[in-house]
């Protein structure tokens, strides 16, 4: 939990007190049900506040940028009531959120204490980024009309997704993680491909897909 953490930080810090010229054995041991990614820097506490500093005005930039396509592309869906907005909406939020997840920023803000869904949530955004660029890519496209072998294709990913979300909460974290990465994987190269060949169709929507 969060509030158990000895810093207010977006990683796992904790303060070492070493005296000059001084001989120091530090242990640290990690226990977890699913992978863990655990680089270890020793850094001079100055250093390391300049540091993450530079790190959080960048991730402002790029969430701040993502607020904004997400609000533009709803104003849009409202005005004009087109379902691909929508869809384009919750699929920028999806990646927005599983970003600050990735970056430790949604454990410190969004559910500081709730350690149960901190270890849910990566497999489950995975699963909504697929299906929600999924249906945008079906409906963007148009290719029930325009490309009807493709849309059952993207029809499949969409469904791998909504799978993925309800498999997050059911299988063990190592397994489910492993057919997240499997059907991401397969769901970017199916929407590439969607791309692709609709601008070979001559789709106007493709080129700026």
């Amino acid at each position: 939990p969060f509030r158990h953490r000895p810093l207010n930080h977006r990683t796992f810090v904790f303060p070492v007190e070493l005296n000059a010229q001084s001989s120091v054995q530090v242990l640290i041991r990690v226990q977890t049900s699913g992978n863990v990614q655990m680089p270890l820097t020793l850094w001079e506490k100055d250093a390391f506040y300049e540091e993450s500093q530079e790190a959080l005005t960048v991730q402002g930039i790029y969430f701040g940028i993502m607020l904004v396509m997400a609000l533009y592309n709803l104003f849009i869906f409202i005005t004009l009531r087109q379902r691909s907005y929508l869809y384009y909406v919750l699929f920028v939020v999806a990646i927005g959120v599983f970003q600050g997840t990735i970056q430790g920023l949604s454990s410190q803000y969004l559910w500081p204490d709730n350690v149960w869904w901190a270890q849910k949530n990566v497999p489950f955004l995975m699963g909504t980024v697929v299906l929600f660029g999924g249906l945008f890519t079906l409906k963007f496209l148009r290719l029930k009309t325009i490309l009807p072998r493709l849309y059952r294709l993207m029809a499949g990913v969409v469904g791998a997704g909504l799978l993925l979300c309800f498999a997050s909460f059911v299988l063990p974290y190592h397994s489910v993680i492993r057919l997240a990465a499997g059907i991401v994987i397969f769901g970017c190269v199916c929407c590439l491909a969607a791309g692709l060949f609709g601008w070979r169709k001559g789709l106007v929507e493709a080129r700026y897909y």
